[in-house]
């Protein structure tokens, strides 16, 4: 069995492509669409595979464009555990319009999900054996399934030894936290809501922010994602600053889920949660640097997180 799993409920085949302008009422000619698979933990999962880790990916899929969305992950060597469901797996769209360089992202929802659909999945992650070391559950809930999906989840991770990472928001992150998350990944504006603010006001209150979660709740680590400002990752132990390297963007879609690669396959390393978030901060300044949906390339990340070492920073050696 895999040492690193990653659960993604509401998978989407991504497409993108660019144009010339962003104009209403008119028909857009554009340039040859890029199909990728997508969703969180579909991410992570192809991500890992990058790095070199050898990651299952467990999502749902379902019709002609589920079984596309098993082709393409199987395409990039990913070792899959397809769970069928009735409705089709959504599709996203990602347009550039190249006079601006703006992106717009068409985010679709996803498939409701039955009672024996998540029953299903739940089984599928009761049968993995022996247990995985780490479990990376991300992305939003499908329809149809409740706020506390994330806890259950987390439930039972814990009580099988899994340490598990969760990239979400909103009620279903906030109903995790207390059921023994390992890891939680938010952004600023997910840290605020979690603290019950209206946003994170400046560095004083960020610290105090994402330490309350730790020390407040059933949370081994917090990792705040500050785009390009970096991280801020906060654990039991101790707390570090991570300043992003400087780079040129392309395209920020991506840098979170390879953010979250870089973090897991630092932990995988056997590297401390402070300095595996370095490394997560490295992989999502890579994934800045790529067009499109693509995530980040280990040479870049290599490279990135080498630069950050010679700034004096406390981060590990990748290997």
């Amino acid at each position: 069995m895999k040492r690193i799993v990653t659960l993604t409920l509401s998978p989407t085949i991504d497409v993108s492509s660019h144009v010339d302008y962003v104009v209403p009422e008119r028909k857009l000619r554009c340039a040859e669409p890029l199909t990728e698979p997508g969703g969180g933990g579909v991410n992570v999962a192809r991500a890992l595979k990058r790095f070199g880790a050898d990651p299952l990916a467990v999502f749902t899929a379902g019709g002609h464009t589920g079984q596309r969305l098993v082709e393409l992950v199987e395409e990039e060597g990913v070792a899959v555990e397809p769970i069928a469901i009735d409705g089709l797996t959504r599709e996203n769209v990602t347009i550039r319009e190249d006079a601006s360089t703006l992106q717009y992202r068409f985010c679709m929802p996803g498939p409701s999900l039955s009672r024996a659909e998540w029953e299903r999945i739940v089984g599928v992650l009761e049968s993995l054996d022996p247990a995985p070391e780490f479990l990376v559950a991300s992305g939003s809930l499908p329809p149809g399934l409740p706020d506390d999906t994330y806890a259950e989840i987390a439930w039972l991770a814990n009580a099988r030894g899994i340490k598990m990472i969760l990239d979400t928001s909103g009620p279903p992150l906030q109903a995790a936290l207390d059921a023994g998350t390992f890891m939680i990944k938010p952004n600023l504006s997910e840290l605020a809501w979690l603290e019950g603010d209206a946003w994170i006001e400046d560095e004083e209150h960020l610290w105090d922010a994402a330490h309350a979660v730790v020390r407040e709740h059933d949370c081994h680590a917090i990792v705040v994602s500050l785009g390009a400002g970096g991280a801020l990752a906060v654990t039991e132990a101790g707390a570090l600053r991570i300043p992003a390297p400087p780079v040129r963007p392309e395209s920020k879609v991506g840098a979170g889920d390879s953010m979250v690669a870089g973090i897991v396959w630092g932990l995988e390393q056997g590297w401390t949660a402070l300095e595996a978030a370095a490394l997560g901060v490295a992989a999502g300044a890579a994934a800045v640097m790529t067009p499109g949906s693509d995530l980040c390339r280990r040479d870049d990340t290599e490279r990135l997180h080498a630069q950050m070492r010679e700034r004096r920073q406390p981060l590990a050696a990748i290997s």
